[in-house]
């Protein structure tokens, strides 16, 4: 989850956030962008993350970036999160992870809700949360809860039913 509300700007930290990231799980290629986006601006989030130079200061292929048009169903990020194996998952809005966290049920993972973009918030409304998403209100606090759980992510060991 990476915001730029139109514009080529992601939020402060997030590059330096995802380039931890890379670090952590030492591969560029395991790291993937899912944007959910309306149907007529499907290609403008690549675009934007391209402008930024996203892809070339992190070192994630473009082509690890997805988009999705629904919250909830067959096209929503719960099917790409398993399509892809993913175990971590970082998004702004609670009812994203919700489908995540019913896509993933019974499987590893860490789910983050990302409470530090105001901009985000102010337009998703008031979010819900549930005992199996971790907050973090900076991408700093992102990377270190995936810092923390990463050896039990990795021997199969944080399962949430």
């Amino acid at each position: 989850m990476l915001q730029w509300h139109g514009g080529t700007d992601l939020l402060p930290g997030a590059v330096a956030a995802v380039q931890s990231l890379v670090n952590l799980v030492g591969c560029p290629s395991r790291i993937y962008i899912i944007s959910r986006v309306n149907r007529a601006n499907s290609t403008g989030a690549l675009r934007s993350l391209s402008a930024t130079g996203f892809f070339v200061q992190t070192g994630v292929p473009e082509e690890n970036h997805h988009t999705v048009t629904e919250t909830v169903g067959p096209r929503s990020k719960g099917p790409l999160a398993i399509k892809f194996g993913l175990s971590v998952f970082v998004d702004d809005r609670a009812d994203n992870l919700a489908t995540i966290n019913y896509a993933l049920a019974g499987r590893t993972r860490l789910l983050i809700h990302f409470t530090g973009d105001p901009v985000s918030q102010r337009r998703s409304g008031p979010t819900t949360t549930c005992a199996d998403f971790r907050s973090a209100a900076t991408w700093e606090t992102v990377v270190a809860l995936c810092r923390d759980e990463w050896p039990r992510l990795s021997r199969g060991e944080l399962r949430y039913q």
